[in-house]
């Protein structure tokens, strides 16, 4: 009788072409010197120069933004689902990164929603991220974390653009080709077929100098002024006066000439004519035609207070366009639910409003479907609008109804520009420098140094040979490391140890670490992690020694890490730990030194199977809310000397194992919150009964014996008394029905205190 216890969109424009349009532009046309029919037959491919500063260029993707610098390195930030950061892993970042495996040659960007593409100096194109619909052109629809070649262009390319999930490109024929989602006649090849390579558009043979790309559609300027537009149609963003899709190009009515640069967006286009002015037409539901409604426009109508003035460019976001002025000033209108129109406010525009701060001094701009980049003439990058992503760069996820700076560094350490480590690794190194705040270690000598190899910075250790190293251990165990760890951790497949104990780290820990394969010990041990630990942690079958000890986390021991049979330290000790101790744990029987789990929220029996750690010398468990009994084969270890039992619910009938544990735990019956022995009926009066039992050994740190009572054998006990302490040695209940047949049990109940975190019952 006695017991112890138990609004959705469809997205997608040419976020690059607003910075393509804006190099085209200078080059091309200074409105007040403008080209009125320009007679070009090749078309000639930006040159690497450094026109503005540090920075030649930034292009907006759906969710991310990319920058290039005069030195022809590419970084970007922002989301990163898909693999359009370029870094070689798929985490989020909120500062830039450098795009890997890129030759410091590029000359021109340009990003779709959520992919990248680079333009080398020897018209070469390269393309990554996401590729559902084959719009990297590698034949693939697998997504690329990294940069691959875009099959057959190699070479001959001079202007790039990236839509919602296609591409195009024109060469320097003038002929035009585009690849991807083709379900509205997107790429102009005569078929609504997907294309994971290059096709030819239509037609367009010759004659282009420039490109738009929408959501499902695509638009050239072609080289006498004109614009010609195919694809889907449904808000007459083709400008033909329909809403007609077209497989093959289409001239846009009323811009047979005259046109000096092109930009579309979503379900909607644009073009800058030579004399300055704006026109626009396609989807108006938000006012970013700017013509003062909100009515859709199959034909081009005049932007309202922007028929002349405007500079070199336009830009669009999905619902919102921007502009830049004659006088460096930017304008914006249209959708405004994340201030990307940056008026300080989030209320719709459907004419042009100044965004605040930018009344002068913008060299360039770039749109992505809620978030706007100004490029200042100084050099700084300004952002506004959405960032849930990090995609203004400016290290939040904070939305902003006006400009910001964008938090960039170009004159310290580039991965692409050093030759002694992988370059992916090199990034990975980057990941951990920002998201433990890197600068506020106690020592980072060597980090982020431009003339310093990654294998000389402090704590990391290379393997390999010289430019194709890799990291074989970081060592920055005790060096007040703080953040989060990033998932890019697991990408370093060279890998032997991980040493990251006694610092502040906090956040989850990465399923990906998993990935590591090559690790022998991982040490994250005295840090503040959160979070369950990650079942696939028992991939890791080579490591010896896990140190997860002294953090915060919870949940139930994963009983994969009994696939840990290479294991001969092990310590989860010090967290708050709940379930059961997998059975699983007795396949670690390499364990030597010990197996630490004490101080858990740990619960059930004790396994007999850790009686196959015959060659462990510690086992403790001690300050858990493990119950009894213990098995008697844990005097198989024959090589414990220390363990430790203390503050939980166990017991033992066994006369030789309680020696056992006597010996190596003295004291250890004393602290266990077991039932009291010898329960009974002591005496009974009609309604009242006197309950009588042995106290316990474990009298101190508080507690009591609860008495639990009903009328059906097993339980419900719905009713209960409990007594003043541990001491007590019987109780009176009274109030009972005649008649009736009783069941009791005594539950003894120890609460938490300064030696033991948990309630013990």
């Amino acid at each position: 009788m006695s017991a112890t216890r138990n609004r959705p969109h469809v997205s997608g424009r040419g976020h690059g072409l607003l910075v393509c349009i804006v190099i085209l532009a200078a080059i091309l046309i200074s409105h007040q010197a403008v080209h009125a029919a320009p007679a070009m037959v090749n078309v000639q491919r930006p040159s690497l120069q450094g026109s503005t500063g540090s920075i030649n260029q930034v292009v907006t993707g759906q969710n991310h933004t990319c920058i290039l610098t005069s030195s022809g390195d590419v970084q970007c930030w922002g989301r990163n689902h898909a693999g359009q950061l370029g870094n070689g892993n798929k985490t989020d970042q909120t500062t830039p990164v450098d795009v890997v495996g890129l030759a410091s040659d590029i000359v021109k960007l340009t990003a779709g929603d959520n992919h990248t593409c680079a333009l080398t100096q020897s018209g070469g194109m390269k393309c990554w991220g996401e590729n559902v619909g084959g719009q990297i052109g590698d034949g693939t629809t697998t997504d690329r974390t990294a940069p691959v070649n875009v099959t057959g262009m190699t070479s001959g390319v001079a202007e790039i653009i990236g839509g919602y999930r296609h591409t195009c490109a024109v060469l320097t024929t003038g002929a035009v080709k585009c690849w991807g989602t083709n379900t509205y006649g997107t790429l102009g090849d005569g078929t609504t077929t997907d294309r994971t390579t290059p096709q030819s558009v239509s037609g367009m043979n010759s004659g282009a100098v420039a490109l738009a790309a929408g959501g499902g559609h695509t638009c050239a300027l072609m080289n006498n002024g004109g614009v010609k537009c195919w694809g889907r149609n449904n808000n007459g963003q083709l400008g033909d006066g329909t809403k007609t899709n077209r497989l093959t190009p289409v001239n846009v009515s009323g811009l047979a000439a005259g046109v000096a640069a092109i930009a579309a967006e979503n379900a909607n286009t644009c073009a800058l004519t030579i004399s300055g002015g704006l026109k626009c037409w396609g989807r108006n539901s938000d006012g970013q035609v700017g013509d003062g409604t909100t009515t859709d426009r199959t034909t081009p109508v005049n932007v309202s207070g922007l028929t002349s003035g405007v500079a070199v460019l336009t830009t669009l976001g999905d619902a919102f366009s921007c502009a830049k002025t004659e006088s460096n000033g930017v304008k914006c209108w249209g959708d405004n639910q994340y201030s990307q129109v940056g008026d300080g406010t989030s209320t719709d525009r459907s004419t042009p409003v100044d965004v605040s701060g930018l009344g002068s001094g913008v060299a360039t701009l770039a749109v992505g479907d809620f978030h706007a980049c100004a490029l200042m003439a100084t050099g700084g990058l300004k952002c506004w609008g959405r960032n849930d992503y990090g995609q203004l760069g400016d290290g939040t996820t904070t939305q902003r109804s006006q400009p910001v700076d964008a938090q960039i560094s170009l004159s310290g350490f580039s991965c692409s520009r050093q030759t002694d480590m992988l370059p992916a690794d090199c990034t990975v190194l980057l990941d951990l420098y920002a998201s433990t705040n890197g600068a506020s270690w106690s020592e980072n000598t060597g980090w982020l140094e431009q003339n310093v190899s990654p294998c000389d910075w402090y704590g990391v250790v290379c393997t390999g040979a010289s430019s194709n190293r890799r990291v074989a251990e970081l060592l920055l165990s005790s060096n007040n490391l703080t953040g989060v760890l990033p998932a890019s951790l697991g990408a370093l497949g060279a890998m032997t140890e991980v040493s990251l104990y006694t610092n502040a780290i906090g956040g989850t820990i990465p399923p990906e670490l998993g990935n590591l394969a090559s690790v022998n010990a991982l040490r994250l041990g005295h840090n503040q992690l959160v979070g369950s630990i990650p079942k696939e942690l028992g991939q890791l079958t080579t490591m010896t020694i896990l140190g997860l000890d002294d953090n915060k986390l919870v949940g139930d021991i994963p009983t994969e890490l009994g696939n840990l049979v290479n294991l001969t330290l092990f310590k989860l000790n010090e967290n708050q730990l709940t379930g059961s101790i997998p059975a699983s744990f007795g396949n670690l029987t390499k364990i030597t030194t010990g197996m630490w789990l004490e101080n858990n929220k740990l619960d059930g029996s004790v396994p007999a199977t850790l009686g196959n750690l015959t060659k462990a010398r510690r086992l403790s468990l001690d300050r858990n809310r493990l119950v009894g009994p213990l098995p008697s084969a844990l005097m198989d270890m024959a090589s414990l000397q220390t363990l430790t039992t203390q503050y939980n619910a166990l017991f033992t009938d066994d006369a030789a194992l309680a020696a056992f544990i006597e010996n190596l735990d003295p004291g250890w019956a004393d602290t266990q919150t077991v039932a009291p022995t010898g329960f009974q009926v002591a005496q009974a009066q009609q309604t009242d009964v006197r309950l009588a039992w042995t106290p316990i050994a474990y009298t101190g740190d508080g507690g009591f014996y609860e008495i639990r009572y009903g009328t059906s054998p097993g339980g419900p006990y719905p009713s209960s008394v409990r007594t003043a302490d541990k001491v007590a040695d019987s109780i009176w209940l009274s109030g009972l029905t005649p008649d009736t047949t009783y069941y009791f049990i005594a539950v003894t109940v120890t609460p938490a205190h300064d030696a033991q975190q948990n309630d013990v019952e």
